[in-house]
């Protein structure tokens, strides 16, 4: 799939049923850094497939089989390729976007900006916070290193990767309380109690503030990945999205 305005290709996974017209439709939005055929979006999408419901998933720009630069990714870079995907998508029936980790944050704005076309949320350990953390993390003196560089040579936990300070320079322009607070559709926000990438205490915060209708489920000894409670969040993501 193009991404309009670039030479970016995006590659697409489509569950659903074949013979017939959807009952929802959903959009599954990865993480830092990761790509679209995940344990997490392979099992949600076989499961709302299996209830009659189709939902896609991407790698966006520079990730797994999509074409472009991974260095320059940011919040706004995976924004843009999902309203890419979403404009193609047939609109006939609701659209759930679902967000995981950084991805929340992508879908978080994606429905804040395209309600009421998108009719639910669903956030799993939604990287609320990320630029404070990503902060702390380097210190001082490697952010400004990064800033005038324009280099980071990030190692994490799954993958290792030059990006460029894009990532921190569009991550500083959102207000993450003002976005709760813009979002009207109903969410459902998941988050796991032992997480240590994402601490839940930043899904409690954005709870208190969020204004549309709430239902926020904690994962007891969840960490970030909560692939210990696969079975029950697949469960609870696909009835969310197919629940009338």
């Amino acid at each position: 799939m193009r991404v309009p305005g670039t030479d970016v290709e995006l590659a697409v996974d489509d569950w659903g049923p074949v013979d017939a017209a959807p009952r929802a439709t959903a959009l599954f939005l990865p993480g830092f850094g990761s790509v679209r055929s995940g344990s997490k979006a392979t099992r949600i999408g076989r499961a709302l497939a299996a209830r009659g419901a189709r939902m896609l998933a991407l790698d966006y720009e520079g990730h797994g089989d999509s074409s472009g630069a991974f260095a320059t990714m940011s919040v706004s870079r995976h924004l843009r390729d999902a309203f890419a995907v979403i404009a193609a998508m047939a609109h006939s029936t609701p659209l759930t976007l679902i967000g995981s980790s950084l991805g929340g944050l992508v879908a978080a704005r994606a429905a804040a900006k395209l309600q009421p076309h998108v009719e639910r949320l669903a956030l799993i350990a939604p990287a609320f916070g990320f630029r404070e953390r990503f902060e702390h993390r380097l210190g001082g003196d490697a952010l400004g290193h990064w800033e005038r560089t324009n280099v980071l040579r990030y190692s994490g936990e799954f993958f290792s990767a030059e990006l460029a300070f894009d990532l921190l320079r569009d991550a500083r322009t959102l207000d993450e309380d003002e976005l709760a607070r813009a979002i009207e559709v109903p969410t459902l926000l998941v988050h796991g109690s032992a997480d240590a990438t994402v601490p839940l205490e930043c899904s409690e915060h954005v709870a208190r503030v969020w204004q549309a209708p709430l239902r926020f489920v904690r994962f007891d000894g969840g960490d970030h990945r909560l692939e210990s409670f696969i079975d029950p969040l697949t469960d609870l993501i696909a009835e969310f999205v197919v629940e009338s």
